[in-house]
């Protein structure tokens, strides 16, 4: 798994599709976010770190780095 960091562009799965955005933030320890009007959580550390991530619509999203690829 490749180093993600602020301002790299990532995909992930979405569906049978896949969705695209730019990190915005990068937590090595939990993070509690509402998106959404909901609060979404992960779980974050120094081997994966959680990351918050604004897509081309600006909708924000939180992942966790294994969910996503660099592209």
């Amino acid at each position: 798994m490749a180093t993600v960091k602020k301002d790299d562009q990532v995909e992930w799965k979405y569906g049978k599709s896949k969705a695209t955005g730019k990190v915005a933030e990068v937590h090595k320890d939990d993070v509690s976010k509402k998106v959404q009007g909901k609060t979404v959580k992960r779980k974050g550390s120094a081997q994966e770190p959680a990351l918050v991530i604004k897509q081309d619509n600006e909708k924000e999203v939180i992942k966790s780095a294994s969910e996503v690829t660099k592209q």
